[in-house]
């Protein structure tokens, strides 16, 4: 299956205001991500000036990916688009939009598989400013451990033995705690959906 992360969203108890929230500290989180060389480009992976590039942030969501090969990158860092939009957050029982319904926690079922590439540490760092601002209406899962890859990032066990790579940013919970001075709590992933 891969290497995933995973948001539960009720939308029933999402605040007016924290989608909106959340992409203002998702621009924060892409500008430190860039300044560490870590480059979040549109869903497809195509860079800004890419003559095809689409804006990841708009009013109405975050649509982002890492840097793929096929769009000039060094090496392919991209995999799957991370989606946390409108759709997600209006979605109900029945719904036709491409999001599940987990009836038993009453809310879409999303994900994004990142593969540990290095734009991993982004999306769960915008999980976690959705986490805070969704205000819970959001439940977050992840082949990920909260210890390592939230913390230290996706390469953790890539980087020989915990030693980390020029240019690595950390995990999400890094992230969050520098540009936001975020304390987390213990782990808030859940076990399984």
């Amino acid at each position: 299956m891969g290497y995933a992360n995973v948001w539960l969203i009720n939308p029933d108890r999402v605040p007016a205001d924290a989608l909106a929230r959340t992409i203002m500290d998702t621009k924060l989180i892409i500008d430190f991500a860039a300044e560490r060389g870590v480059k979040i480009c549109d869903w497809d992976g195509r860079p800004p000036g890419h003559p095809d590039h689409e804006e990841p942030l708009s009013e109405f969501g975050i649509r982002l990916n890492g840097w793929d090969e096929r769009h000039g990158a060094p090496s392919d860092g991209a995999h799957a688009t991370f989606s946390l939009d409108l759709d997600a957050i209006k979605a109900g029982p029945g719904d036709v939009r491409p999001h599940l319904w987990v009836a038993e926690h009453n809310s879409t079922y999303n994900f994004a598989k990142t593969n540990r590439k290095p734009y991993d540490a982004v999306v769960q760092a915008i999980l976690l400013r959705a986490y805070v601002h969704f205000d819970g209406a959001v439940q977050l899962l992840s082949d990920g451990d909260w210890h390592f890859e939230w913390l230290h990032g996706g390469d953790y066990w890539r980087g020989g033995h915990g030693r980390f790579t020029a240019g690595e940013i950390g995990g999400g919970r890094m992230i969050v705690a520098e540009l936001f001075g975020w304390t987390d709590p213990d782990n808030i992933l859940l076990e399984d959906c």
